[in-house]
């Protein structure tokens, strides 16, 4: 009895405020701010319950993405038909300095799941500032965009430097730091989780542990990240070039240390004539379980990629022919079939904006291993929306 007379004092003293604020609104305005209307208010008809109910009036919401089919032959295999990517971003622009993005991939392999790649608020102090937080790609390397986006990047296989070596679409949940300066110096420093307990290639950061999509840590130590270099443009043409650094203990004892060290460059001529090469090494304690599949914390790779892109018809439509060569070895210690040398070249024609055709082959050779065939061909379309 002595508890519920408590709470009904407390009831009656948190209502009583209330009720003696309804008698005042009832009773003729005396003056200014009693009339004043309250500063939250509420929308509770049907109409206003079944509404998404959240969001920005001030937001200016954008959809983007593509659709990537292939055709894809390899030696003494079957051909095939892929719907490779099917990509979505949506962007928000919430306020002058504050931006928000998601970035979604349908997952073609056996899960067939829609893939969150990014989810993350910038907030823009300026040029030289922006502090970034939520789940983004890893800053090490040249930028994702131009290695495994199909809009941008030349070849339609994935270089194995980054799918292999690095991950593919590795991305944290964390804080990133970055920006430009007016002299063109350039810096992107992150903190987060790290890579859960493997160095399997491919999704690894997925792919590691039954249920890590939610990117969770798993031991006390945080990987940080650093890529940061000079991006100049004259006369001469288009130049960027940076360097990488990475490291972290992703095992969940917090013992096993993780380290990327590389080096990257781009030059664009204003006459289209490009070049993009690339250098990474990985090193530091192994992982017993990733021994079996020949894969090591020693490992490195390198990719270089000339083209020269030709307009004709209009300034929308053109053609690119592109040579790349590159190597990878994923077990300095070891000698097995994955450790690659291939050659390549293919054609990228664009006859209307947003609309890419591509072909390539490659000549695949066995640096260590015994020589497989293993050669391959690609045809592809990418149409951006």
């Amino acid at each position: 009895m002595f508890s519920r007379s408590v709470i009904g004092a407390l009831v009656v003293g948190l209502m009583a405020p209330a009720i003696s604020s309804a008698q005042q609104s009832a009773a003729p305005a005396q003056s200014t701010s009693a009339a004043q209307e309250p500063v939250t208010k509420e929308d509770m008809k049907l109409n206003a319950d079944k509404d998404i109910s959240y969001g920005a009036e001030t937001s200016f919401l954008t959809w983007h993405g593509y659709v990537r089919l292939e055709y894809f032959k390899q030696q003494e295999d079957v051909s095939s038909f892929d719907l490779h990517e099917l990509y979505l971003s949506t962007k928000a622009q919430v306020a002058k300095q504050v931006s928000v993005t998601a970035e979604f991939e349908y997952e073609h392999g056996a899960d067939e799941v829609i893939l969150p790649l990014q989810a993350y608020v910038d907030y823009t102090f300026r040029p030289e500032l922006t502090v970034r937080a939520g789940s983004f790609y890893v800053p090490i390397g040249l930028p994702r965009a131009y290695t495994l986006r199909g809009p941008k990047s030349r070849m339609i296989r994935y270089s194995p430097l980054t799918h292999d070596l690095m991950f593919e679409n590795w991305s944290e949940m964390g804080v990133n730091v970055y920006g430009q300066a007016k002299n063109g110096l350039f810096y992107d420093v992150a903190v987060g989780n790290g890579m859960p307990n493997t160095m399997a290639p491919g999704d690894s950061w997925r792919e590691g542990e039954p249920h890590i999509e939610d990117r969770r840590d798993n031991n006390n130590n945080k990987a940080t990240f650093f890529h940061g270099g000079y991006n100049g443009n004259g006369a001469y043409g288009q130049l960027n070039v940076a360097g990488s650094y990475a490291t972290q203990y992703y095992d969940p004892a917090g013992e096993r240390a993780l380290t990327f060290a590389g080096v990257d460059a781009r030059y664009l001529h204003p006459n289209g004539f490009r070049i993009q090469t690339e250098y990474m090494k990985r090193s530091g304690d192994d992982n017993p379980t990733d021994l079996e599949n020949g894969i090591a914390a020693a490992a490195n790779g390198w990719t270089f990629q000339v083209s020269k892109r030709q307009l004709f018809n209009s300034r929308k439509s053109f053609y690119e022919p592109v040579f790349q060569i590159d190597s990878i070895d994923l077990n300095e210690h070891t000698a097995t079939n994955a450790d690659e040398l291939t050659s390549a070249i293919g054609l990228v024609v664009s006859p209307v904006e947003h609309y890419i055709i591509r072909t390539e082959f490659d000549w695949v050779s066995e640096r260590h291993g015994a020589p497989l065939r293993n050669n391959k061909f690609w045809a592809g379309i990418v149409a951006e929306f």
